[in-house]
């Protein structure tokens, strides 16, 4: 994959916060996050070359949070089928299923999306030895994460995340 001398460096320079946002001058990340948005499916099948080590792909897991909410969806889905692979880091893909940013509460306010459920189902079997991500996910299912997220974004006086459209 071809990328911008700009993008090459970010990807060697960049970090992400412990807030779950991309590090960098406004420009760096607004550079970045578009090259993201415009080309994650392609990023995801060149992972050896864009990023294969765990920072850069925390970067990219980052960046697709602005993605639109059924892109982020195929991201997702993409991803665990890269992690399945061996091309991602199984500590990234299991951030990626808690983004902590703009995607934060994302699954749970989606919990009824057949497209969500089936990720999370998927999740869990892929993790199956991972007791906080089984945990995490069991109460996506159940709709409790929507109330605990919900309570949190409220008193934090944050939106609510994004809707997937009906299927």
């Amino acid at each position: 994959m071809t990328m911008a001398p700009e993008i090459t460096a970010y990807l060697s320079s960049g970090s992400v916060t412990e807030f779950g946002t991309l590090t960098g001058t406004s420009a760096q990340v607004t550079g970045f996050t578009d090259f993201v948005k415009g080309n994650w499916n392609a990023i995801l099948n060149d992972l050896d070359t864009v990023a294969p080590d765990e920072r850069r792909q925390r970067l990219l897991i980052c960046a697709a949070e602005s993605l639109s909410p059924s892109d982020y969806m195929d991201f997702l889905a993409l991803l665990l089928d890269k992690h399945q692979e061996n091309k991602v880091k199984k500590a990234v893909a299991i951030a990626a299923l808690s983004p902590a940013a703009r995607k934060y509460g994302f699954l749970a306010f989606n919990d009824q999306h057949p497209q969500v459920r089936a990720l999370c189902e998927r999740a869990k079997t892929i993790f199956a030895d991972v007791a906080d991500l089984q945990d995490l996910m069991n109460e996506t299912l159940s709709g409790e994460q929507r109330k605990q997220i919900g309570a949190a974004l409220a008193s934090e006086n944050r939106a609510q995340p994004e809707i997937l459209p009906t299927p």
